[in-house]
């Protein structure tokens, strides 16, 4: 019985790790990284006045914060 028990406790801990690494984790990091960019590349807009620049800030700043939290 204890023997079940811990292996049902070690799947169920497999699995919610599983789901927190692969499906929570990720979604939360590009939320974040997503404010980021915005808030870097509006600064820029706000200085530059260049549609151009707004998006290529917006861009690099998203995928540099992507990398930097490990998901690209």
């Amino acid at each position: 019985m204890k023997r079940q028990f811990l292996l049902i406790l070690f799947v169920l801990l497999l699995v919610g790790s599983w789901l927190y690494w692969f499906q929570w984790r990720p979604v939360q990091v590009r939320n974040y990284c997503d404010q980021v960019a915005w808030i870097e590349a509006d600064y820029k807009w706000d200085h530059s006045y260049n549609n151009v620049v707004h998006e290529d800030t917006y861009d690099w700043k998203y995928t540099q914060c992507l990398h930097s939290k490990g998901l690209k």
